[in-house]
């Protein structure tokens, strides 16, 4: 996910005017922008949203696109619906250096996956329908009866799988951990992958801000002619409506808009990748909705045999992120080894 890289790359003009990363510099409606981020985590106001925030500090139509961008639309949210408070906190407890850009793995996430199960026992294609729990330990069962034995578990259950309620806890999660779990937001988020003959594009291009219904779109590589869509939340839901086809067709249509005939005459390949429509992820990644600060530390917290991790339960160190998840496997990881007296 593209949270903080260090420059705002093309921005398109409400005009539909490709703009330069000059364009901070020269256009006095965009010279904040650089600053944003500092501003907002330097923010210790009542609770509000993104959106009420930038309207009181008078951001211009095309400042405020391009903030939803980098904030809401990067944190699968809407500026409406993001809580300040903690956009604000994350902000604060981002680690030094976490603002140098991304970078990408060449072998491909399987790669890692791979790497860090090596010499693991891993049941694949086991479903849990059930976990047991009490202070004692903890009994899973998966869908063909098997049942499995432990003296603790570490769930790590997308937020929306946990919300849809697949799989049963008995006894119930208490009521705090109920609350941090449906107070929290993972809305849909979806990427459009277009693979073309030749870069049409200008070849300084990275990162491009546009405007709905693919509001980001980024190069793969320098000289590669491969482009990436993305959208998360409320866009991602009008896009994903009427299915894979359309989808693309309108992420064509809006590059065209941009690039004319060339983006037609140029595709060889196009794919969707919809994370909604995974029964096992069923959205994007969490977000925090306005007046739900501090429901990822309770979704985090141990509870008898029951530890919890992945990107939903990180309080620092990039909520919402590959990185963040990974980093809340190895915190479950010390808790359990802690309680066990291994540590």
């Amino acid at each position: 996910m593209w949270r903080h890289g260090s420059g705002y790359g093309d921005l398109l003009d409400e005009s539909g005017e490709l703009l330069g990363p000059e364009a901070l510099r020269t256009r006095p409606d965009l010279r904040r922008l650089p600053h944003v981020a500092r501003a907002i985590a330097a923010y210790d106001g009542p609770e509000c949203s993104l959106a009420d925030w930038m309207q009181q500090r008078g951001y211009s139509p095309l400042a405020r696109r391009i903030i939803d961008i980098r904030l809401a639309h990067a944190w699968c949210a809407t500026p409406a619906t993001i809580s300040m408070h903690a956009l604000a906190r994350e902000l604060r407890e981002a680690p030094a250096g976490s603002d140098g850009g991304d970078f990408r793995i060449v072998q491909g996430y399987d790669h890692v996956l791979a790497t860090i199960s090596a010499g693991l026992d891993i049941h694949t294609a086991s479903p849990v329908t059930l976990i047991n729990w009490s202070p004692e330990g903890v009994m899973v069962q998966v869908a063909n009866g098997t049942q499995w034995h432990a003296r603790a578990a570490v769930v790590t259950l997308p937020l929306a799988v946990l919300q849809a309620g697949v799989i049963e806890f008995d006894p119930p999660l208490p009521s705090e951990k109920r609350q941090a779990i449906n107070g929290l937001a993972m809305r849909p988020a979806l990427k459009v992958l277009l693979r073309f003959d030749e870069c049409f594009w200008p070849a300084r291009l990275a990162f491009l801000s546009a405007r709905s219904p693919l509001m980001v779109w980024w190069s793969v590589r320098r000289g590669q002619p491969l482009l990436t869509g993305f959208a998360t939340a409320d866009l991602a839901v009008q896009l994903r409506a009427d299915g894979r086809d359309a989808a693309i067709e309108r992420a064509i249509q809006s590059l065209e808009q941009i690039f004319g005939a060339s983006v037609r005459r140029h595709l060889r390949a196009a794919e969707l990748v919809d994370w909604a429509d995974d029964r096992w992820a069923r959205g994007g990644y969490s977000s925090v909705p306005v007046g739900a600060d501090g429901l990822r530390t309770s979704l985090a917290a141990p509870l008898a045999a029951l530890y919890f991790a992945g990107e939903a339960t990180v309080t620092h160190d990039d909520p919402a992120t590959v990185h963040g998840a990974l980093g809340s496997g190895e915190r479950a990881a010390r808790e359990v080894m802690q309680s066990q007296g291994m540590a």
